[in-house]
């Protein structure tokens, strides 16, 4: 691809005496393809844990809706290869409706892998240190994703990782007292391999009354959520299950939306920003608006409850951070453009040249976006696979 750009660049400045119809298609050409020599930005979200991951949710409690495909969340785990997100096995967790609720709140698409394997225990299985095991596995699987998607005209990058596991420690003696200091040693070492140091880890409180050590697990996940700043634990104890253990399929909807909002929260720093934007605005008190009384985009306070607390803090803060392309600059290859632009209007004074000029500059600022935006310039898979 730059080589292509390089040819055009050359073809652009070989013909700046030409007749002005003639310069225009070269300096498009140059536009075109160096646009689409940056590739587009997806945001990554990694998925992992035990059975209440896996998801006891049954597909055909869900609305017709809920069951469609979503377009703009790739996805990937065991056995479903890459597509979009959708609810097609008998059984789903917490990623339909993750997946829903960040992609609505988020411009561009998102990318969600997921590794999750019932009883198992971060003592050993998640271990990082002893390999060949379900952690070795889940960085396999990631890495695997993002070889796909960057050979998809994606830049990837890990956004976060979500969490839900426990509840094979709270049953041993010798796991649960460790648990505190395994999870710690965990999350440091999926932002190590995933390459991705200040990525927030969201996280749930696990359920299982009748376990023996269920007291020092949750204990361990309060200590771990206030010792690390990007850990983020998500309550549980008002969902329902199926048999005290496993999140029947009304839970897992509202689990994956009580992540999601979680995980929005951890992409901002500014306090009343909903739908981690950066900033706090018309489409923060919406979400409050839209879901209030209940849970999701919205609880901007984290308490588990949208309510008039996250209205009031949305409106004291609002108009809090700024836009971050508010300031851009542009990037080296238009300023390229613009001299080569230059040069072939010093040549030949022309009006339909300038107009050229112009438009392509425009062109050159404007299509990335719709590269994110529009799937028929994204590169992505459509409907039946195929790459566009």
């Amino acid at each position: 691809m730059l080589d292509l750009v390089s040819r055009c660049a050359l073809i652009a400045w070989r013909r700046r005496y030409d007749l002005c119809g003639a310069s225009i298609p070269a300096m498009m050409c140059l536009v075109l393809t160096s646009s689409w020599a940056k590739a587009a930005p997806l945001d990554l979200y990694v998925l992992a844990g035990q059975s209440n991951m896996s998801g006891w949710g049954r597909v055909d409690e869900l609305p017709a809706a809920a069951m469609a495909p979503q377009p703009d969340v790739l996805y990937h785990t065991s056995g479903a290869g890459f597509g979009y997100l959708r609810a097609t096995d008998d059984d789903f967790g917490p990623e339909i409706e993750f997946g829903r609720t960040m992609s609505t709140a988020l411009p561009g698409p998102i990318a969600i892998v997921k590794h999750a394997v019932g009883s198992t225990s971060l003592a050993e299985d998640w271990s990082p240190s002893l390999g060949d095991n379900h952690y070795s596995a889940l960085m396999t699987r990631v890495a695997s994703a993002r070889q796909y998607w960057t050979g998809a005209a994606y830049e990837v990058q890990v956004a976060g990782v979500v969490w839900m596991q426990g509840e094979e420690d709270a049953r041993r003696e010798a796991m649960a007292p460790l648990y505190e200091a395994n999870l710690l040693r965990f999350i440091d070492h999926v932002r190590l391999d995933l390459q991705a140091p200040d990525a927030p880890l969201v996280f749930g409180k696990i359920r299982g009354a009748e376990f023996p050590y269920r007291e020092t697990i949750r204990d361990a996940q309060t200590a771990v959520d206030e010792a690390d700043v990007r850990a983020y634990l998500v309550e549980t104890d008002d969902l329902t299950t199926w048999e005290g253990l496993h999140f029947d399929t009304a839970s897992q909807v509202t689990l994956g939306r009580r992540f999601a909002t979680a995980m929005l929260g951890a992409r901002s720093d500014v306090p009343g920003d909903a739908n981690g934007d950066g900033q706090v605005g018309i489409a923060d008190l919406n979400a409050i608006r839209n879901n209030f009384g209940g849970f999701g985009e919205g609880d901007v306070t984290r308490d588990g409850l949208i309510g008039i607390d996250d209205l009031n803090l949305v409106r004291n803060e609002l108009g809090a951070g700024q836009n971050p392309n508010a300031n851009a600059v542009p990037e080296p290859s238009t300023w390229v453009l613009l001299a080569i632009g230059a040069g072939a209007l010093g040549g030949r004074r022309c009006v339909t040249m300038r107009v050229a000029a112009l438009t392509a500059a425009a062109l050159h600022c404007i299509l990335p976006y719709v590269r994110v935006t529009c799937p028929v310039f994204s590169g992505r898979p459509d409907r039946a696979g195929r790459q566009r």
